[in-house]
């Protein structure tokens, strides 16, 4: 990064204030989302431990210039959304074709079977999003009582790490429903904008049937060749399912490295979108999608999940929602343990640990070894032992986890780097 840019990769009290927009935007999207009075209720509680924890951990200024970033951002935002999806004009047109072709497939059954045709029988997408959710939730929710049941590890094991200072103030049981709370609202934060274009477009059973074949002939194309990591010591199958839903390719490396760069380059993209997700614990329980709560509500508009069938949408998000959780777990010795971590060599450790190398947003970190990242570091050595004096880790793991064997180095040029400011959500200073 350039050396006059700032970084941001911590809360102050002056962000208060954007803090709760954020929070106040994830809560309004889900008012209109989810007529439930029960999530809302639940939502509402949610975000408010959220915005008390915050004033506990890092108090609460209120600053005129603030008020300047919020209006200067949110301005821009329609505009930079548009940017990024021409940039992503292919894929867009792929599934706005293929959303076409499913209301042709709709119209013509409307008009040869008549409306009140099986076929045109409303398909129960909400539902499916509810399973899935529900899934996800069970599982954290193991994940956050393997984590209270350990909490003194848990504890013991970030005070000997540059966590030790953000600790401070708070009991660990606090800390990890934090985690907990968080990946549960950026995981719904991600299917908002599906679960309102459901509601707007009333999806019937014959279109989620072409969009589900065109969806599993899309899958099908991709797995062909699939590279399936066979060096890295992990079951076949979940090497496959990180394959499939963990994009790996140079071009996606490079966009998402640039792009979550944007993240820690700009006040206002950290503390609205992206903070959310560095303000908690490094533990599983953040995981899955990974990412801040208005930051998940911006890939779900992104991606276009919604032009596609629910159903392949909600089990591949299901499937890396759960990769994605234990590529985040960073306490050693606690379930879902480590191994994933090492064997994946998924050196987005370092990041939560203040660094802002690595940047990539997958477990080959080409990019960031280009653009001057040291894989055999102070905070990896650190992790690396502890997760040796807490698990067993064979030597040709931790070997090849120091070395970064899985990396390939690609040329990373100041322009490249400079574009991060073009593609900011509504970045500004």
């Amino acid at each position: 990064m350039p050396a006059a840019r700032r970084t941001y990769l911590f809360y102050r009290d002056v962000d208060f204030v954007p803090y709760l927009v954020s929070l106040a935007a994830v809560g309004g999207l889900t008012w209109a989302a989810l007529p439930y009075a029960w999530v809302r209720g639940s939502v509402a509680v949610a975000l408010a431990f959220l915005a008390a924890l915050f004033w506990r951990k890092h108090g609460a200024r209120l600053e005129p210039r603030s008020v300047g970033l919020l209006l200067r951002g949110l301005g821009r935002y329609p505009w930079s959304l548009a940017l990024r999806l021409l940039d992503g004009w292919a894929i867009s047109a792929q599934l706005a074709l293929g959303f076409a072709v499913a209301l042709g497939v709709e119209a013509g059954v409307r008009h040869v079977a008549g409306p009140d045709s099986l076929w045109l029988t409303p398909f129960p997408a909400l539902w499916c999003f509810a399973v899935v959710f529900g899934a996800l939730t069970a599982y954290r929710t193991v994940v956050l009582l393997a984590h209270l049941r350990k909490a003194r590890h848990v504890r013991q094991v970030l005070e000997g790490s540059s966590w030790a200072r953000e600790l401070k103030g708070l009991s660990t049981w606090a800390h990890l429903v934090h985690a907990w709370v968080t990946g549960e609202l950026a995981t719904l934060a991600f299917f908002l904008p599906s679960l309102l274009f459901w509601q707007l477009t009333e999806p019937t059973c014959v279109r989620e049937l072409v969009l589900l074949a065109l969806g599993a002939g899309a899958i099908l194309a991709s797995a062909r060749g699939l590279d399936t990591r066979a060096e890295v010591p992990a079951s076949r199958s979940l090497r496959v399912a990180v394959a499939l839903v963990v994009p790996s390719g140079k071009a996606a490396e490079r966009e998402g490295g640039l792009t979550h760069g944007a993240d820690h380059a700009s006040r206002f993209g950290f503390t609205l979108f992206h903070g959310h997700h560095h303000d908690a614990v490094p533990c599983a329980l953040v995981g899955g999608p990974g990412v801040g709560l208005l930051e998940a509500f911006d890939n779900g508009l992104l991606y276009l999940p919604y032009l596609g069938s629910a159903t392949v949408s909600l089990l591949a998000f299901g499937a890396y929602a759960v990769i994605d959780m234990l590529f985040h777990q960073y306490v050693p010795g606690v379930f879902p343990y480590t191994r994933a971590v090492l064997s994946f060599q998924v050196h987005h450790v370092a990041h939560h640990f203040f660094s802002l190398r690595p940047v990539s947003v997958n477990a080959r970190y080409g990019f960031d070894v280009g653009a001057g990242y040291r894989p055999d570091n102070a905070v990896t050595r650190w992790f690396l032992e502890t997760a040796k004096a807490h698990e067993p880790v064979p030597v040709d793991v931790s070997d090849r986890f120091l070395r970064l064997t899985l990396a390939e180095p690609m040329v990373v040029t100041p322009e490249e780097v400079a574009r991060i400011d073009a593609h900011a959500r509504g970045a500004v200073a």
